[in-house]
């Protein structure tokens, strides 16, 4: 298997440098999908009053660890001496969201500890959640076609309105 590139060029907005790197090694799915995800966020940033950069640079980012096999994830957390935790080594995927912290920083030298922070728990999330952690987790479950509620819903089936849900998720 050959191995995927992840570069930065100053010249490049992150919003490109993000674009032409999932373009460059043809990951036009996963592209797609963190597109999506970026919508989904400037969204709900703008309703719920959360810094729109911060939002739009985290739902950027959340992915692009995807362009390292997957079967990469448990020899770099080791390498990084990463705590893996029993489900990581069970699932290794997991994985992406901390390994896509360190590529936002080593890659795309992000330093803005919320921006990363996000990133790293937007699959699993995790206790004490900011409300940032919170819009990109909703944001990247909300953009998998088919799957859960979309965010033009305005009920769920049980008749209780799905912004009622979204903005009980963010507090």
């Amino acid at each position: 298997m050959t191995e995927n590139t992840i570069t930065c060029t100053d010249f490049y907005s992150l919003e490109e440098n993000i674009i032409r790197n999932f373009t460059a090694n043809n990951k036009l799915d996963v592209l797609a999908h963190t597109l999506k995800v970026r919508d989904n966020t400037l969204i709900l940033a703008r309703k719920y009053v959360i810094d729109y950069e911060q939002a739009k640079n985290a739902a950027l980012l959340h992915d692009i660890s995807t362009l390292i096999p997957v079967e990469n994830y448990l020899s770099i957390a080791e390498a990084l001496d990463l705590e893996i935790f029993p489900a990581e080594r069970e699932i290794p995927s997991l994985l992406h969201q901390r390994i896509s912290r360190i590529v936002a920083v080593e890659t795309f030298n992000v330093v803005d500890k919320e921006v990363l922070n996000a990133v790293n728990c937007h699959t699993t999330l995790r206790r004490g959640a900011t409300p940032l952690d919170k819009l990109l987790f909703l944001a990247d479950k909300l953009s998998r076609e088919g799957k859960g509620p979309r965010l033009h819903a305005s009920r769920s089936q049980s008749g209780r309105g799905f912004a009622g849900q979204r903005r009980q998720m963010l507090l």
